[in-house]
């Protein structure tokens, strides 16, 4: 179980990043995905992940072990899924992108995984941002519920 004064490091962080992303349109990082609750639920879970440098959080993501909104047609237990992750702009190039990626890859392993997998908006900046840690463009699609102006590109990472 996490301090409380982490926690709230931890929330404060990602509702920070959820009002960068929105100011510039992102509307799926909405208060439900990425508010207060949402957060400490992840926490609970285990699956939200930090990087910190000299104390201070630089960034995070959430390593989850199905995905039934995005990946809904291969949830087949072959994959570990990244998702909501956020680097703050003065550590995008500390190490710390590449460290969440490795301990990615390597707790997926751990758990007899065979791919990472991860979907993100169909930004060419971002999707060049994934393809540079070896993802592969699977395909882009608007999950089921979702209103058909949504569309998310989907990455898949052979481990193995």
């Amino acid at each position: 179980m996490f301090a409380s004064q982490e926690r709230r490091t931890w929330i404060r962080f990602a509702l920070c990043f959820r009002k960068r992303v929105t100011s510039i349109g992102a509307s799926a990082w909405n208060d439900e995905v990425i508010g207060a609750g949402a957060v400490s639920a992840c926490i609970d879970a285990g699956e939200q992940i930090v990087a910190e440098k000299d104390g201070a959080l630089v960034a995070s993501m959430l390593l989850q072990w199905r995905d039934e909104v995005f990946w809904a047609d291969r949830d087949d237990d072959a994959a570990g899924y990244v998702h909501r992750f956020a680097v703050k702009r003065a550590f995008a190039h500390s190490g710390a992108t590449n460290a969440l990626m490795t301990f990615a890859s390597s707790e997926a392993l751990v758990r007899g995984k065979r791919f990472l997998r991860l979907d993100c908006a169909p930004s060419p900046r971002l999707c060049a941002f994934y393809e540079r840690f070896g993802f592969q463009r699977v395909d882009t699609i608007t999950p089921h519920g979702f209103p058909a102006s949504f569309v998310s590109v989907r990455y898949e990472r052979a481990l193995i």
